[in-house]
């Protein structure tokens, strides 16, 4: 019974480092897509 639970919550744990990862990853591409439209604007 511990050992379903504790797989559970490890699997829970998996998900949610999933879900994080693609939230930065979706971050990191709006400020470098912000960053590159100043240079642009800086630049033209």
């Amino acid at each position: 019974m511990k050992r379903e639970t504790n797989g559970r919550q490890k699997l829970k744990e998996r998900v949610q480092n999933n879900v994080n990862n693609a939230n930065t990853n979706q971050t990191q591409r709006k400020v470098l897509a912000i960053i590159l439209y100043h240079i642009f604007f800086l630049f033209f």
